[in-house]
């Protein structure tokens, strides 16, 4: 469903306005991804329901087969790209943005395979987010069946922070499980 934004205070994109991803978190249990790739493993592979999708009005042809993915109840708000840098607070290169909630992860256990060996990332304390796109990427590179978190601190870092989800969730995080 493609809805025309025009006006700065539109109150159905009020998510995306100048919010950071802590922000989101802390507030509504919800995360930003970025970009076409990225999105279009969040609407294929991903346990993620997806709120809203925020594109330029330049990306919509490009984004054509991707939104055929789309549930159709998901809410697409369009716009000229001087208004969703002016939402986001800065310049939106890719223009395409997508607003996801956060799950619960199961317990390790439920996404171990019945017999035989597997291979998991384990992620125990970590406090720097600038390491969790790094260890997911390494994780896919060496073909990781999921990923087990319990990050250390405020709630702030964690597999669903903006720029991982960005760099890490088309290699690893949509298709691999993740467990708490």
């Amino acid at each position: 469903m493609l809805i025309p934004i025009t006006a700065l205070d539109d109150e159905r994109i009020a998510p995306y306005r100048d919010v950071k991803d802590r922000d989101l978190h802390r507030r509504d249990n919800l995360f930003i991804v970025e970009g076409k790739v990225t999105i279009a493993r969040l609407i294929e592979h991903s346990r993620f329901p997806i709120r809203s999708l925020f594109l330029a009005d330049t990306r919509i042809d490009p984004m054509q087969e991707i939104l055929r993915g789309l549930d159709p109840a998901v809410p697409v708000f369009i716009a000229p790209q001087n208004i969703m840098d002016a939402v986001a607070g800065f310049p939106l290169h890719r223009g395409v943005l997508a607003l996801a909630e956060r799950t619960q992860a199961p317990p390790v256990k439920e996404i171990l395979p019945a017999q035989g060996p597997a291979t998991l990332l384990v992620l125990i304390g970590l406090s720097n987010h600038d390491n969790v796109g790094a260890c997911f990427r390494n994780a896919a590179a060496l073909g990781a069946l999921g990923s087990a978190n319990q990050f250390r601190g405020s709630g702030n870092v964690g597999p669903h922070i903006g720029r991982h989800v960005r760099t890490s969730l088309p290699a690893f995080a949509s298709r691999g499980p993740s467990a708490r």
